[in-house]
């Protein structure tokens, strides 16, 4: 996650930055629960505006929670890894990390990469130019199943105003518009390049939330909690709740009708918030597929 807050990071026993982070890994890590064994870095996260506003001083920022990143998955990789397969996930400024570690550590052949079943780039944008370019040791997933690949999405609802995500992309080692090139779209009920899918595929999602307020108002100065005892126990998921469409390398979905699916900071037609939780049954099945299929 990103950082709410006073500073450009946060630090890393900072109470303000884990109460929102621990909701979100009940929501989101919890999907990759059941394949594996899950590993979060806790790094300096850096403010939320380096996603929205890049400039100077929040490229900064991003690089000093890289080079806690990178310290962590090189720690994993020698230390609790054990030669066995892995999955990468991020979303939001995690996806954005995400995708320096397949620059700098995956897509660049070392040993390492065969290990790498496949990596989950969401809510940031992946430039499809990459796999022809720095990461072709790699391809984009086009089956449930697919081997050493990755799959992006950024979620929207259809006909409402929206702001977008990161107008950068780390691409190969300098920053490029995210304006300028061309998006992967994967769609998270088919796993497909541009899928198009209705209800009935979406095998369940997660009516949950955090609530974003409490981010924004760490920045006026209040210091407020989010509910974490609301997240010991997920609700009951909600099957067939949404199709979903790629277009134009965004994934669109009808604008939901339950209001838990309404948070968010970028607009009502930005579902950013809601990468995951809209197709969390999905995720959690594909992630079962592809380590029955290649573990």
């Amino acid at each position: 996650p990103t950082y709410f807050g006073k500073d450009w990071n946060a630090k890393g026993d900072d109470e303000n930055a884990l109460t929102l982070i621990r909701p979100l890994m009940a929501l989101e890590a919890s999907a990759f629960s059941g394949c594996c064994r899950v590993y979060a870095p806790l790094f300096r996260q850096p403010h939320y505006t380096v996603i929205d506003h890049p400039t100077g001083d929040s490229r900064n920022a991003f690089e000093l929670a890289w080079n806690d990143i990178v310290r962590a998955f090189d720690s994993y990789i020698s230390e609790d890894n054990g030669g066995r397969p892995f999955i990468l996930v991020g979303h939001d400024l995690g996806g954005l990390l995400v995708q320096r570690i397949l620059d700098d550590r995956i897509a660049r052949g070392s040993r390492v990469s065969e290990r790498m079943v496949a990596a989950y780039v969401i809510g940031a944008g992946v430039p499809v130019r990459a796999f022809s370019s720095k990461w072709t040791f790699l391809h984009a997933c086009a089956t449930p199943t697919d081997f050493r690949c990755v799959a992006s999405w950024e979620t929207f609802a259809d006909g409402l105003s929206a702001r977008p995500n990161s107008p950068e992309v780390w691409f190969d080692r300098s920053y490029a518009f995210f304006a300028e090139e061309e998006r992967l779209c994967t769609n998270p009920l088919t796993w497909e390049v541009n899928g198009k899918a209705d209800a009935s595929k979406n095998l369940g999602a997660l009516p949950a939330s955090i609530d974003v307020s409490v981010g924004l108002n760490l920045i006026m100065g209040a210091l407020p909690r989010e509910d974490e005892s609301r997240f010991r126990t997920l609700p009951a998921l909600k099957p067939n709740y949404t199709g979903a469409e790629c277009r134009n390398g965004l994934l669109y979905v009808p604008p939901p009708a339950d209001p838990v699916f309404h948070t968010g900071w970028r607009g009502p037609g930005n579902l950013h918030l809601h990468d995951i939780t809209l197709f969390w049954a999905n995720i959690r099945e594909n992630a079962l597929q592809i380590g029955r299929a290649h573990v």
